[in-house]
């Protein structure tokens, strides 16, 4: 960072995440070539239409619109982008036609990270998970030296605590219209999402922990407990049915 600039802020990519899928049925069809040093990757990033740059937060791999082919999702500081796999081994983002727009409704742009496609209705529409670590306005967040945030006595930059912590965002994915174009709505709130504890989050996976046939969602957080969404077969409501810290645990 340069002291030039009269802010010393900057946004850290928390998540680590990675996918791997086959984005292109027509290469899937072909038998890899075989090479001394086995499977080896090229890089095809210009070339698939998705070189963006930006504070990247994680990414998931969906087909959201049913079409056979793996769409790709990818988390930002910022707007989101929804790739959507034409088949032909080339994307489009689709994020703002199809609404999964993750700005408050300031307009603030949010720092979301961990994703997950997840059919939380069971139908037969893939729906999103975005997990949300910060709120984060660099015009408004504190200096380490205006002294709202410390570290063992020492004046440090505020984050997580100090800062506030994000909401995260459940899609419903509305199925096609009558143009064949898939479209989203953030039901977040009416899914009961915005009613349980838990903020800055990172990293989401999907599973039925329960085996009732309803898709749970765990959320690991930052400086504070997990969350594990226990999906409610009635009216598609979710609850928050336990906060869990970092360890290690066997289903009894």
């Amino acid at each position: 960072m340069s002291n030039r600039h009269p802010r010393r802020d900057f946004i850290r990519s928390l998540s680590r995440t990675a996918a791997v899928f086959t984005f292109d049925q027509l290469l899937a069809q072909t038998p890899p070539p075989t090479s001394p040093g086995g499977v080896q990757f090229t890089n095809i990033t210009r070339e698939a239409g998705i070189a963006r740059t930006g504070w990247g937060g994680g990414c998931c791999v969906g087909d959201f619109d049913n079409d056979g082919f793996d769409d790709l999702f990818v988390t930002y500081w910022g707007d989101c982008s929804l790739w959507k796999n034409l088949g032909n081994g080339k994307f489009t983002d689709v994020a703002a036609k199809a609404g999964v727009s993750t700005r408050t409704k300031s307009g603030l742009r949010r720092h979301n990270t961990g994703c997950a496609f997840v059919d939380y209705n069971k139908d037969g529409h893939l729906d999103l998970f975005v997990a949300n670590y910060i709120d984060f306005d660099p015009k408004t967040a504190p200096l380490p030296e205006s002294g709202p945030c410390k570290y063992k006595g020492l004046l440090v930059a505020c984050g997580p605590p100090g800062l506030q912590g994000g909401k995260n965002i459940l899609f419903r994915n509305n199925g096609p219209d009558a143009k064949g174009e898939v479209t989203f709505t953030d039901v977040a709130a009416e899914s009961g999402i915005l009613k349980t504890p838990g903020t800055y989050g990172l990293g989401v996976i999907v599973c039925d922990f329960d085996n009732d046939t309803w898709p749970d969602i765990y959320v690991a957080n930052d400086s504070t407990s997990s969350t594990l969404y226990k999906k409610q077969s009635r009216r598609y409501l979710y609850r928050c049915r336990h906060r869990i810290r970092g360890r290690l645990l066997r289903r009894r």
